[in-house]
């Protein structure tokens, strides 16, 4: 019971990414920049699911100790991608917002 309540935390883990994939998808078509968003949370979403997945074959021993190294090391690289594409859309979001505000500003000033 223990090992199960503390996989369910785990998998909760995954929720974070997966809103952030929802509510980016449900954006899409609104800026250039939303499908960046999408693509990173998406990956981020599945390497989230992935971690789960492996957490759960290392405590099987379905894995070795030499294949654990290098594919946490190859998710961990594709999740720094990811992250650095949410991190970019949302930087590109910010920018047309800045941009979209002052011309706003610019035609209420007579």
């Amino acid at each position: 019971m223990e090992t199960l309540l503390r996989d369910m935390v785990g998998w909760l883990s995954v929720l974070p990414t997966l809103a952030g994939l929802i509510v980016s998808a449900l954006n899409l078509g609104r800026s250039r920049w939303v499908g960046l968003l999408v693509g990173g949370f998406g990956v981020e979403t599945l390497v989230s699911i992935f971690y789960r997945i492996a957490t759960l074959m290392i405590g099987r021993g379905s894995m070795s100790t030499t294949s654990i190294g290098l594919t946490f090391t190859l998710a961990s690289l594709v999740g720094l991608l990811a992250n650095a594409a949410i991190v970019g859309g949302i930087a590109g979001l910010l920018s047309e917002l800045r941009a979209a505000t002052a011309a706003q500003a610019a035609q209420v000033e007579p």
